[in-house]
């Protein structure tokens, strides 16, 4: 049966009885063991990227904001490519950058906000159903900006979408079970995150 790892237990089955023995020792094997099988290597950065800007609204959330919607285009030199869309909502008395907020969102930019004309992407739930958790007026109106994109785009966390993944930007065929040596699902999201560049 299936039973957790002893967390005193070092790889070489020594027990760790001090607390210098975890500090130096058992700590790191631990955070290493949680980087392999949770969070992976990090992938690669794209040849490069391609920001389109799909629309622009001047008075969004009854005028407080600019909000955009800009499709994320990374490409490799050999010709493949993914691409992902960002909502983003900038406070519009801002007069120069501002720090910005940038999560993933689990049901579609769409499901983010009441506003009816924002694309729908990655699910078909309903829109704005998600809205609250999301607040993007009050980001706005204390002068931050606010990003999101789906989660579906970068790797969606069902059987058989592998290679619509981020990880075809790196491979021919996506095979899960050899890619999963080195690399995971919350890896590709977060290098979603770090490749989301707002600007």
């Amino acid at each position: 049966s299936y039973h957790l790892p002893d967390p005193l237990m070092r790889p070489d089955g020594r027990s760790v009885t001090t607390a210098q023995e975890w500090m130096t020792h058992q700590c790191r094997n631990i955070l290493e063991i949680l980087k392999k099988y949770e969070y992976g290597e990090i992938l690669p950065r794209p040849d490069f990227l391609h920001f389109e800007v799909l629309s622009e609204k001047a008075d969004a959330l009854d005028g407080l904001a600019i909000r955009r919607e800009i499709r994320i285009h990374a490409m490799m030199n050999n010709g493949r490519g993914v691409s992902f869309d960002m909502l983003l909502y900038l406070p519009k008395k801002a007069q120069g950058p501002v720090p910005a907020f940038l999560g993933l969102n689990f049901k579609g930019n769409h499901a983010t906000t009441s506003e009816d004309d924002v694309l729908p992407t990655g699910t078909s739930e309903p829109r704005g159903c998600q809205e609250g958790r999301w607040c993007f007026r009050e980001c706005v109106e204390r002068g931050y900006a606010s990003a999101t994109i789906c989660y579906h785009e970068l790797f969606r966390d069902e059987t058989g979408h592998a290679d619509s993944s981020v990880f075809s930007l790196f491979h021919d065929k996506v095979d899960m079970r050899e890619i999963g040596e080195n690399y995971t699902p919350i890896g590709a999201w977060a290098w979603g995150h770090d490749d989301g560049k707002v600007t």
